[in-house]
């Protein structure tokens, strides 16, 4: 199916709250429940207090968790972590030439499916725990987290918009009519 940019920014203008269940689009009602969305991406529901990402990532902030054993699974043993300056030291992110080849292609998954990212040369602390998480065969709402990257969208008025073929399906599905000038 050929994506529609025009539904998809018109989308992106409707979407108004983090968690709605329903969206406009054209005058018709699209149905952006979770059930929705774990059917048309064919995804298990993972309620959320069965979600383990939201507690390794607490357990990183509180430091029960160390990146740096993280980085020591899915890193080259060269890898390192690059650090923010300042008085607070705090690790950033690591470069992608730093992943195990067969962690690399899941981070490229990851970026291309649940947490869109521009950035090809180095990746975020955030999305390494996901991927130690789901290499690890940790329970993850990838959901919750697809949700989080369209309302970062919706805030940013970003230029590169995020999940445009998960978007115009929904539409055609929906029975939204293409226009001439789609």
């Amino acid at each position: 199916m050929k994506v529609n940019d025009h539904q998809v920014k018109e989308f992106y203008s409707n979407f108004l709250k983090r968690d709605a269940p329903t969206n406009f689009l054209r005058g018709v009602t699209l149905d952006t429940s979770d059930t929705a969305l774990e059917a048309l991406l064919d995804i298990p529901h993972i309620p959320p207090a069965r979600d383990a990402y939201t507690q390794i990532m607490k357990d990183v902030t509180t430091g029960k968790l160390s990146l740096d054993m993280v980085l020591e699974k899915i890193g080259l043993p060269e890898a390192g972590w690059e650090y923010n300056k300042g008085d607070n030291v705090v690790p950033l992110s690591i470069a992608c030439m730093d992943l195990n080849p067969e962690e690399r292609i899941w981070q490229q998954i990851i970026a291309d499916y649940i947490l869109p990212s521009t950035h090809a040369t180095h990746i975020r602390v955030h999305v390494v725990v996901l991927l130690w998480a789901i290499l690890e065969g940790k329970r993850i709402s990838v959901l919750s987290l697809i949700r989080e990257s369209m309302w970062k969208v919706n805030q940013q008025q970003k230029y590169n918009i995020s999940f445009p073929s998960l978007i115009t399906r929904f539409a055609s599905l929906s029975g939204v009519e293409r226009r001439p000038t789609d």
